[in-house]
């Protein structure tokens, strides 16, 4: 005797809500509270009705996704990498914008989130960590999920973290410096991004820990901060260039790439200076394909961006949650540079 299927009416009582509840969430026609919705959803899930799972449920979610000026080529980079997934959110009825925040200020980008936060269904953050603005992603995480990216912000009551473990990957670039400098060692440069920004308080530190742990000759002597101003970071590099003579290394944690490539250019020899930095970008490709940058340390945007829009899509029933792991960090150099992304 073939196997009876499972009726509307069936599921509506599996689920504790009404057949026209289920009717709704079954054909996509909206309408239905989020908690009802789930019960759908998780009754279907006992049942094995395999096509409830696969329609999207009908409610549009909103989600402001909060970044700096695309001026900076890693913002820039990241703001297109989810505009790639932009048509793929909309067929899962989720209206995903990039907004670009106007200032760094603390004041200012906790007013930014306070005003994205309204009428939101979920946030997605890349900002840094200061008293303020963790004041403001806790007032947003109150009201609907908020994801950070690339740098975290504990103990703000955040869903969850998208990014690689900064630590880390300060502690592998503190390898890859040592192991170019050789045994000689030498001089190098810090260049800091902005200091609330964990990511960059993080990568600094595990560079520290790994030259002092295995590389003793090789000296830091001279840090300074960028601000997030990437034509801060040619200014910086001459300035230490007049005073320290014989520099041999450069390790940026942040933005402006280009403004050291062009003083190293300009005041020394072909690949007197090591210099090593984050995140592939259409600019600092080009650094590594010149020869001009001998290391760049990826994160991975687009898979990033594709992650944190999971996270989202899984906190609402449409999508497996993604495991609670760390990006990888890449070591990228010249010789194995990956192919471009069609958008770039």
């Amino acid at each position: 005797m073939p196997k009876q299927k499972t009726r509307i009416v069936d599921l509506a009582a599996a689920a504790r809500v009404s057949a026209a509840t289920v009717d709704r969430v079954l054909n996509g026609r909206g309408g239905v509270s989020e908690r009802a919705q789930s019960r759908v959803l998780e009754a279907a899930k006992r049942l094995k009705i395999n096509r409830v799972i696969e329609v999207p449920p009908g409610r549009w979610l909103h989600v402001p996704i909060l970044m700096q000026s695309p001026t900076i080529p890693f913002y820039d980079e990241l703001g297109r990498r989810f505009e790639h997934h932009r048509m793929a959110m909309h067929a899962m009825r989720v209206r995903s914008q990039v907004h670009h925040l106007s200032e760094i200020a603390p004041e200012a980008v906790a007013a930014e989130i306070d005003h994205h936060a309204e009428g939101a269904d979920a946030l997605i953050v890349t900002t840094h960590d200061h008293p303020l603005v963790r004041d403001a992603v806790r007032r947003a995480a109150d009201r609907c999920p908020v994801v950070t990216l690339a740098s975290d912000l504990p103990d703000s009551g955040r869903l969850a973290y998208v990014g690689t473990d900064t630590h880390a990957a300060g502690r592998l670039a503190g390898e890859l410096m040592g192991r170019f400098l050789g045994p000689a060692g030498g001089s190098i440069l810090l260049i800091k991004g902005y200091h609330h920004f964990r990511s960059h308080e993080q990568r600094e530190r595990g560079f520290v820990e790994a030259l002092r742990e295995h590389f003793p000759d090789v000296q830091i002597i001279h840090r300074a901060d960028s601000q997030e101003d990437p034509e801060s970071t040619g200014r910086i590099v001459t300035d230490v260039l007049n005073a320290v003579p014989g520099l041999r290394g450069i390790y940026n944690t942040s933005v402006g790439d280009d403004g050291v490539a062009r003083v190293l250019t300009e005041r020394t020899r072909p690949r007197e200076v090591v210099f090593i930095g984050h995140d592939l970008t259409e600019s600092n490709r080009r650094l590594l394909e010149l020869g001009l940058m001998d290391a760049v340390l990826d994160q991975n945007l687009a898979a990033q961006a594709a992650r944190a829009l999971t996270h989202v899509l899984a906190r609402f029933g449409r999508a497996a949650a993604p495991p609670p792991r760390p990006q990888p960090t890449a070591i990228v150099m010249r010789e194995n540079l990956p192919a471009r992304h069609r958008d770039i």
